[in-house]
């Protein structure tokens, strides 16, 4: 998802560079023609209109709709990669306490019995790899070790050897309860990133359609096929122009490519021989 959400970003920056870049290097010679279309229009004593500048701010203004666009899908990745981190950080903590937790319970029902020290502890289940089972778990053996009237009938474990397991225990859950609310919190920050960048690649895409369609029917006024064909926006994908995605649906090299290697895959070539000589013999027959 993310490398395709990249590439809806990408293909629109390379869709603004060339209409802007276009506009920009035509902007004098079609301001002139249009002046002269429309000078029949203008009334006596009136200013004609600096049609080039009113042209150079309509690309401008498309390029900060980009460049919110680009702002917004940059934050969005930054808060991806920080979130990352964070679920390795919180998978490390989450490792080590279900190992203490493992080596607390051998130790407990190796000394009392499996059930006996399941219930000593308070853990009737496996070690959980859900971040808030693992914490309740946690948290309870915590309790059980630290209560003295939780009794383990074995004299060698002391109040003092309780407390050996039950404080790195109770730093592990809080390490855990910790790391699990930053976890948390960077998936929420993430919806609200890609909100604001799904509004911010709508309204790019509204307004290229727009500022594109507008250079586009300039350019037809004046007679510029070329120019108007080149800008004309895409109704079928928004954020792009006609020319562009007319020229990316051809057949590519990786697309010949794969035709290559099928036609010379045998089973393949044995039916076109086949289709071949039905065809040749319904031609026979005609």
């Amino acid at each position: 998802m993310a490398h395709a959400a990249k590439h809806v970003v990408t293909d629109r920056k390379k869709s603004t560079a060339r209409v802007v870049r276009l506009v920009r290097r035509n902007a004098a010679s079609t301001a002139r023609k249009l002046r002269d279309f429309l000078s029949p229009e203008l009334e006596e004593g009136k200013p004609m209109p600096d049609v080039a500048y009113l042209q150079q701010l309509a690309a401008a203004a498309l390029e900060r709709h980009l460049r919110r666009l680009v702002d917004a899908d940059a934050a969005l990745h930054k808060l991806v990669r920080r979130d990352a981190r964070l679920l390795r950080r919180r998978d490390r903590v989450m490792r080590v306490l279900r190992r203490d937790l493992g080596d607390l319970r051998t130790l407990v029902t190796g000394r009392l019995g499996r059930e006996p020290g399941r219930r000593f502890l308070g853990l009737r289940g496996e070690t959980s790899r859900d971040p808030m089972a693992l914490l309740t778990q946690g948290d309870r053996a915590v309790a059980r070790l630290r209560n003295l009237e939780n009794q383990l009938v074995d004299a060698d474990f002391s109040e003092v050897q309780r407390e050996r397991w039950a404080a790195p225990l109770a730093e592990g859950t809080e390490t855990l309860r910790l790391a699990d609310g930053e976890a948390r919190r960077s998936v929420k920050q993430i919806d609200i990133a890609r909100l604001k960048r799904r509004q911010a690649l709508a309204e790019f895409n509204r307004v290229f359609i727009l500022i594109a369609g507008w250079f586009e029917s300039h350019y037809l006024l004046i007679g510029r096929q070329d120019l108007a064909d080149a800008v004309r926006p895409s109704k079928q994908y928004p954020g792009r122009t006609a020319a562009e995605m007319k020229k990316s649906s051809r057949p590519g090299t990786a697309e010949i490519g794969t035709i290559a290697r099928l036609l010379s895959f045998e089973p393949l070539r044995r039916v076109a021989r086949a289709l071949g000589g039905q065809n040749a013999s319904a031609d026979g027959r005609r």
